[in-house]
């Protein structure tokens, strides 16, 4: 449980680096009147579906935004004069780390200046659908937010939340984003997926697994990537399954087919896994 909620932070938090880059031009437009050339991802386009293994493609143009002379990220620094540094000069200290919450709570976020001159402003960046309720950003401390999560969430999960800020000509991220854990509030009464059954003809071929559950309290909710839903194989000979439901054939078994358990809380169903005529598809 620990390594794989381990590896989904750590994967939030590289997709909070990967969305800081986007925001953080639009949250700080009147820090400084000078401009200075910076890079823009023209591709691929924002919310673009990518399957396990696929290789994606990013790319980027020369712009020229009225706000910048350097840019921070959570490793380094890049001035226009070419010095790099690699301490951040802001924290977020409060909540400590990953924190679980439920629809319709709101949460106190506290941001720090840890090194240097006082940033001139400081503010949040959230990823949706949690919501913003202080006004950002904040030009003096304590630099402290109200992050709400909505009444009605659609999918379970990690959410990043991130501190950004301008000192000067200098933008400056946090070091590193947090991860609030949204997860139902009320018990589980029924569980079910979107396949019964999946039938694979190669080997290296995938296909995700989507669950959702009804609550106690009349609310459904996608929990394919709740930190509190497991996936099992079997048989791992026949196929395998990843943390977020993603399963792939291996290859034939004793007896070319297995199950999948996907348990969450009391609830169990299963996924049966039928693998005929296997071709190789790939390394194997």
């Amino acid at each position: 449980m620990g390594s794989r909620l381990g590896d989904r932070v750590g994967r939030m938090s590289r997709l909070y680096a990967v969305m800081v880059c986007v925001c953080a031009f639009g949250l700080f437009q009147a820090a400084s009147a000078q401009t200075q050339p910076l890079l823009q991802i023209t591709s691929p386009a924002d919310g673009t579906v990518v399957s396990p293994g696929r290789t994606v493609t990013v790319g980027a143009a020369s712009v020229t935004p009225p706000n910048a002379a350097s840019w921070s990220d959570s490793d380094v620094t890049v001035s226009s004069g070419g010095q790099t540094s690699a301490q951040p000069l802001l924290k977020i200290v409060s909540p400590a780390g990953l924190e679980v919450v439920h629809p319709g709570d709101e949460v106190r976020v506290v941001v720090t200046a840890v090194r240097g001159k006082r940033p001139d402003q400081v503010g949040l960046i959230v990823q949706f659908p949690l919501q913003l309720l202080t006004p950002s950003p904040l030009r003096t401390p304590p630099y402290e937010f109200t992050v709400k999560v909505p009444s009605k969430v659609d999918k379970a999960g990690l959410y990043s939340v991130g501190g950004a800020g301008a000192a000067g000509r200098t933008f400056v991220v946090a070091r590193d984003a947090i991860s609030l854990d949204v997860e139902p509030s009320a018990p589980v009464v029924k569980m079910l997926v979107d396949l019964d059954e999946i039938t694979f003809a190669h080997r290296g071929e995938q296909m995700p697994i989507l669950v959702t559950a009804s609550f106690a309290d009349h609310t459904v909710m996608t929990i394919t990537n709740s930190t509190e839903i497991t996936y099992k194989s079997l048989d791992p000979r026949v196929a395998t399954v990843s943390s977020e439901g993603v399963v792939t054939a291996v290859g034939d078994g004793p007896a070319g087919h297995t199950e999948i358990l996907v348990q969450f809380e009391n609830k169990t169903v299963t996924v049966e896994i039928s693998l005929r005529n296997l071709e190789r598809q790939g390394p194997a």
